[in-house]
């Protein structure tokens, strides 16, 4: 940004993924985050949202294609914390948890979790699939810019399409795979990605049309500055 001209008062930095790779917590504290995510269901296979409750996330896509069987728990904030609420019903297989988590406490959920899952339309980059594949748990992702740079398709998670009709038998057909994933596995897959070369990409994109956008501007300022005929 720099380069194009653009003066910063700060910058967003990538992930400290040493924190996730690293992250050792104990079994009863797993257990603990288990109990807590599926409303006092432990047994059920798991899947767990994290992040920001907005609309561009399709949150909504997710609970209709929960699979019978199986607990959904969403955790995170945001505007739209008012339907997201009222979908909570842990009998019913969907958790709402109204709470957002510093690094440290959101590596315990990924572990505690069968799969992560986002049907969010377009990431920028995909922080939480991200780092819940650090802490080698897999992930269930749209598929859509900002997932498909971060997927080996069986290795470290899927793409799929959560608005298709199908998707709740799609999901259900995943959730062995995710669960015969082994940490170790999802890591080394994750890490083969080379995430800082697609991080530097991103930025490198994000530059482009910034750039593009301040020449927009500048020549839209100085047809402004023209007298107009007749």
């Amino acid at each position: 940004l720099r380069k194009a001209g653009i003066s910063m008062a700060g910058y967003y930095e990538p992930v400290d993924t040493s924190l996730f790779l690293t992250s050792r917590p104990s079994k009863e504290s797993v257990a603990a985050a288990r109990e807590w995510m599926s409303g006092g269901n432990a047994k059920a296979p798991l899947l767990l949202y994290a992040g920001r409750w907005s609309r561009e996330k399709r949150i909504d896509l997710v609970i209709s294609a929960r699979p019978p069987g199986v607990q959904l728990c969403i955790v995170g904030d945001g505007p739209v914390h008012p339907q997201l609420l009222a979908a909570h019903d842990p009998a019913g297989g969907v958790v709402v948890r109204q709470q957002m988590f510093a690094q440290d406490k959101l590596a315990v959920l990924f572990r505690a979790a069968d799969a992560v899952v986002s049907a969010c339309g377009s990431e920028t980059f995909g922080n939480v699939s991200f780092e819940a594949n650090h802490c080698g748990t897999p992930t269930i992702l749209q598929h859509a810019p900002g997932h498909v740079d971060q997927i080996t398709e069986g290795e470290n998670g899927f793409l799929i399409d959560w608005a298709a009709a199908d998707t709740r038998d799609v999901v259900q057909g995943l959730m062995p795979l995710c669960a015969s994933m082994s940490r170790e596995r999802v890591v080394s897959a994750t890490k083969a990605k080379r995430h800082g070369d697609v991080f530097v990409e991103v930025v490198e994109r994000i530059a482009g049309v910034v750039a593009g956008l301040c020449r927009c501007s500048e020549r839209i300022d100085g047809d402004g500055d023209r007298p107009r005929e007749g």
